[in-house]
């Protein structure tokens, strides 16, 4: 009888409290859910949503503010971004307001600005695409359209970016079609004369063009997450969605230097520039550089990235919020010891990177060459180890190091370790204790970090 009672009895799907508790609970076709549970996923719902209204009011200075803390110089670009961003949700906003009005009360109609990024590699475009996308709490994808082939050919379609767009927003299609999608490497859809057929340059940015201008796209389900084929397949909306594209666009300055220096000859001649001032490239020119007159004009906000500099890398090291010098101390802090560099070796780390020509990546590449021998052995140290990195550390990784001796121990010093071991106990007592920051045991980082 007893047995025959708890299997008829009701049971809250997310709490586990079953009906005989003093909360009721509301039950369904096989599942049931408890008025405390209920209660809380209104909450959540509608926590998610007040979020999402407030982050669309968030100011240009608010955003510009949100950026200088990931992203290092590229001032201009910043404001710019945050001024069309700001007007872009505000459009958006405005839009659902005027949705209810009478036609002769409805203000004008304000068109998309996307915006176009185009800048030296390692300048930051993703990341402050990346970086807005988090501050406005909107779901956010990186396509890189060098993937996409043209209509009927082998390959990703433009149909792929806004399955991803919706995956990101949780399967939200609401949420997604006011999403930002950051198309990756455009400049390499330029129109080149090959003598071949295109099929990944002026065919996808053709097949572009109606999604960035806003259109309804199908999103037939291909099994999976997607869920199963064959299903109906879901409409999205691109009218609201923001499309910030960037590339590197090898060859623009060129392009805007010769349209800058263009002289003539008479009292209609054009007055020659300052030559250390750079004119900002214009629409003409990146119809010159190979996109489509069309495409260009789907993104009428073009912000320029400027090369970064020696001092502008020296301060991504260490300025902004989960900077390089930060994660990998963190790194090294879970294994129980501490990391340090001298001011000199983060110089000779920016140093080296100004000289790749990579930009920011290149500082994480430098890091890892000089760090990778400390990392390997760092986990069989005793706990409170302090390792140094110093400047010649840095150029024995990046220059020819094959003079130099290997590490023959584990201990943090290619030398015999002259500080005193740590007691049994007090490694046992600070593996069970989960300080804040390591014992310090003075050591200095090997002759010649790999």
């Amino acid at each position: 009888m007893i047995a025959s009672l708890r299997r008829k009895l009701a049971y809250c799907s997310f709490c586990g409290v079953n009906e005989l508790a003093a909360v009721p609970l509301i039950t369904g076709t096989g599942t049931a859910i408890c008025v405390d549970c209920a209660k809380a996923g209104l909450a959540a719902v509608e926590g998610r949503r007040r979020r999402r209204e407030s982050s669309g009011r968030l100011t240009p200075s608010m955003l510009l503010a949100r950026l200088d803390e990931h992203v290092i110089a590229q001032g201009a670009a910043k404001r710019a971004l945050s001024v069309a961003v700001y007007n872009h949700f505000k459009r958006i906003g405005r839009t659902g307001a005027a949705q209810g009005s009478p036609p002769s009360e409805r203000p004008a109609r304000l068109a998309k600005s996307n915006i176009l990024m185009a800048g030296p590699s390692g300048t930051g475009k993703t990341l402050l695409a990346e970086t807005l996308a988090t501050a406005l709490d909107v779901p956010f994808v990186v396509a890189d359209v060098t993937s996409i082939t043209q209509a009927g050919y082998a390959g990703e379609d433009t149909e792929s970016i806004f399955r991803r767009l919706v995956t990101a927003a949780d399967g939200d299609v609401a949420a997604a079609q006011h999403g930002i999608v950051f198309l990756d490497e455009v400049d390499k859809l330029a129109r080149r004369e090959t003598g071949t057929l295109d099929v990944s340059g002026e065919g996808v940015q053709q097949s572009l063009l109606k999604v960035l201008e806003g259109t309804e796209v199908s999103l037939a389900p291909r099994g999976g997450a997607d869920g199963p084929a064959g299903a109906e397949a879901r409409r999205m909306d691109t009218s609201n969605v923001l499309f910030i594209a960037g590339g590197a666009f090898v060859g623009l300055d060129d392009i805007v230097s010769e349209r800058g220096n263009a002289r003539g000859i008479g009292f209609g001649a054009r007055v020659e520039p300052d030559p250390e001032t750079t004119p900002d490239a214009e629409p003409q020119d990146l119809i010159s550089f190979g996109l489509l007159p069309e495409f260009v004009g789907r993104f009428p906000v073009v912000v320029q990235l400027e090369q970064l500099g020696q001092a502008e890398l020296r301060r991504i090291i260490t300025e902004p919020v989960d900077s390089l010098l930060a994660q990998y101390e963190e790194l090294f802090r879970l294994d129980g010891h501490v990391l340090s560099f001298t001011d000199e070796a983060l110089t000779a780390v920016a140093e080296s990177a100004h000289s790749r020509q990579t930009g920011a990546r290149g500082l994480r590449a430098i890091m890892e060459s000089t760090l990778l021998g400390l990392m390997f052995h760092s986990p069989d140290w005793d706990p409170g180890q302090r390792v140094v990195v110093e400047a010649r550390h840095i150029t024995a990784a990046v220059g020819d190091d094959s003079a130099l001796p290997a590490p023959t121990s584990a201990s943090p010093s290619g030398e015999a370790q002259t500080s005193p071991p740590l007691e049994a106990g007090r490694n046992r007592e600070h593996t069970e204790r989960r300080a804040p920051l390591p014992r310090v045991v003075q050591a200095v980082a090997p002759g010649r970090p790999v």
